[in-house]
C-alpha cells in the first residue's frame, strides 16, 4: 500500500485557498511520501511527480532538484536560483499541483 501512496499527491486543488498571499516567507514542505524527478530537454526543465508534470524555464533547474531531494519544510526564499517572483510564482503553481503543502506561519 505505501508504494501506491508515493505514486499519489495531496487532491489537485486542495490547496486554492493555501495558494493565496503567498509571499517569500511563506513556510511550504513536500507532500510525503512523494517521488519527484526532474528531466530536462530543448524546451527546458520539468518536476515529474504522481501523475503530473510541472514544466519551467530551465533558470528553473536548481530551485527544481532542490525541491526534488528536499523532505524538510523550508521558506519560498530558500529555493535557489530565481528572482522572488519567481520563486513565489513556483511555489504558487506547486501549491495548486499539489506538490507543496503551505504550512502555518511561525
Amino acid at each position: 500500500a505505501d508504494l501506491v501512496r508515493r505514486g499519489q499527491c495531496h487532491p489537485l486543488g486542495a490547496g486554492i485557498s493555501d495558494a493565496v498571499g503567498i509571499d517569500d516567507q511563506t513556510r511550504v514542505v513536500k507532500y510525503q511520501p512523494l517521488y519527484s524527478r526532474v528531466t530536462e530537454d530543448s524546451r527546458g526543465v520539468a518536476l515529474h511527480f504522481a501523475q503530473s508534470v510541472v514544466s519551467a524555464s530551465t533558470d528553473h533547474r536548481e530551485a527544481l532538484q532542490y525541491l526534488a531531494r528536499s523532505s524538510e519544510p523550508l521558506r519560498v526564499c530558500d529555493l535557489p536560483g530565481l528572482a522572488e517572483v519567481q520563486r513565489i510564482e513556483l511555489a504558487r503553481t506547486l501549491i495548486l499541483q499539489g506538490f507543496l503543502l503551505r504550512l502555518p506561519n511561525d
